[in-house]
């Protein structure tokens, strides 16, 4: 090895103790002068190291999905060219994850299983584990509950095996968001809330609290204790300053659920306020299904103001936002608040062709991986 890609190496090193560390500002240097090195040098296989190191800091860190997809697929490309398995594997995999994030699901599922193979036959235990859970968030989104608990399982078996921290704190909050999307609302909380206990315990960082807080949140104002949605919401909040990793997934959630929350205590400005600045947080990242339902809230929002045309505008915009990227329960809930507001205008017989009747939400018959050693592992 000449003594550049030595320098090289230590660079990419620094990088991940500081990306360890959550220290986006000298993970970014390192890894920046890092590329400038390996792109002078013109080796291609350090190139992709570095591409994939700066697409991490840019999506996870700053949020930044759009921007971090380019170096992504660059990384891909020169990994294609080189043909080493694992590489190949890890940049298959990551570049997957963040169009599943912007809603590109076929995209996204296609990448994904293709690194799964290759991680299979590398050998790469720990790739395996990403592939389970971003191929399991996709097929929620997709409506194919049984595929993602499958999916979930999978990681359950890795985290247990491993006792890997990261996914031992996400794993029931994760699952508990299948229950959610199923209005099963019992389970939904049961496991948002040991999320929340799991997550405190095992990971030193507040994203899996965060999102299992949120969820926890949502199953509350569902269940119309609002006193108690509006707590877990606030105990949300409080972690949104300690650290920016992965900060904007589950902070553009909590938002509309304050605007949900608003909304149901008739705090009408408050909620349009929320919802609208869950669509800017969704609209910066381009987490379309997001989108969709910041839209959904903020035609809601107008419906009840008794701005009927313009909720049917942006009813209509959600709905067809929802049917671009294909998540049936996206277009289900917009098709359904779409009829109501036509109804209440007149349109009977528009409000009739716009009926979700014929889309299903069907509960599962697995079991959840909140059944599984995983979750309850100390």
């Amino acid at each position: 090895m000449g003594v550049w890609q030595g320098e090289i190496d230590i660079l990419v090193g620094l990088n991940g103790v500081y990306n360890i560390a959550h220290r986006e500002e000298p993970a970014t240097t390192y890894s920046a002068q890092a590329l400038t090195l390996a792109r002078e040098l013109d080796d291609r296989a350090r190139v992709a190291v570095c591409l994939i190191q700066r697409a991490a800091i840019r999506s996870v860190a700053y949020g930044q999905i759009v921007e971090a997809t380019p170096d992504a697929e660059e990384a891909l490309q020169l990994a294609r060219e080189i043909g080493e398995p694992k590489s190949l594997a890890q940049t298959l995999l990551f570049l997957g994850s963040l169009l599943q994030w912007r809603a590109e699901f076929d995209r996204s599922l296609m990448y994904l299983r293709k690194g799964v193979e290759l991680a299979q036959c590398a050998h790469v235990g720990h790739l395996l584990g990403n592939a389970a859970f971003f191929i399991g968030n996709a097929s929620t989104a997709k409506g194919a509950y049984e595929e993602a608990l499958q999916w979930y399982q999978q990681l359950s078996d890795y985290a247990s095996a491993s006792r890997d921290p990261l996914w031992l704190a996400r794993l029931p909050n994760t699952v508990g968001g299948v229950h959610l999307e199923l209005f099963d609302l019992d389970e939904a909380l049961r496991l948002s809330l040991e999320g929340d206990e799991v997550a405190q315990r095992l990971y030193p960082w507040p994203e899996p609290r965060g999102h299992a807080l949120v969820k926890a949140g949502l199953v509350y104002l569902q269940q119309g204790e609002h006193g108690r949605a509006e707590a877990a919401f606030r105990g949300a909040e409080a972690l949104l300053e300690i650290d920016s990793w992965m900060r904007c997934r589950w902070h553009m959630v909590l938002l509309r659920g304050l605007g949900e929350l608003a909304l149901a205590e008739r705090r009408q400005e408050e909620a349009w306020a929320y919802a609208t600045q869950s669509l800017e947080l969704a609209t910066q990242s381009d987490a379309r299904k997001h989108m969709a339902r910041a839209q959904l809230l903020q035609g809601e929002v107008l419906m009840v103001q008794g701005r009927l045309a313009e909720a049917v505008q942006t009813l209509q915009a959600s709905v067809r936002l929802a049917e671009q990227i294909s998540t049936p329960r996206e277009i289900w809930l917009g098709k359904a608040a779409l009829g109501k507001a036509l109804l209440r205008l007149g349109r009977e017989q528009e409000a009739e062709h716009t009926s979700p009747r014929r889309l299903r939400l069907s509960k599962p018959s697995l079991p959840t991986c909140g059944h599984c050693p995983c979750v309850t592992a100390s």
